[in-house]
């Protein structure tokens, strides 16, 4: 996954256009708000598939668990190890 060129003022709107929806269990949350920030930065969105899955932190927990991982903060440090830089 590689960043655009134009990254820095796709995740500015990104951001900006976040900061104005109201919070929603599988739709504008905090996991998805990271896959949204990703896919503004680079063009993928790896929480595609999440989104619309669940309408509580309870069922979006029980999903992530389904799946091996403890919580979402498991499922996305599973796909972006940590940098040196």
């Amino acid at each position: 996954m590689t960043r655009l060129p134009d990254w820095r003022p796709r995740l500015v709107s990104f951001v900006a256009k976040a900061a104005r929806r109201p919070f929603a269990w599988g739709q504008h949350d905090c996991g998805l708000f990271v896959g949204g920030a990703v896919e503004a930065m680079t063009g993928e969105d790896p929480a595609a598939g999440w989104r619309g899955r669940y309408t509580s932190f309870e069922r979006g927990l029980l999903l992530v668990r389904r799946e091996g991982f403890e919580d979402h903060v498991g499922w996305y440090a599973a796909r972006f190890p940590r940098s040196r830089r």
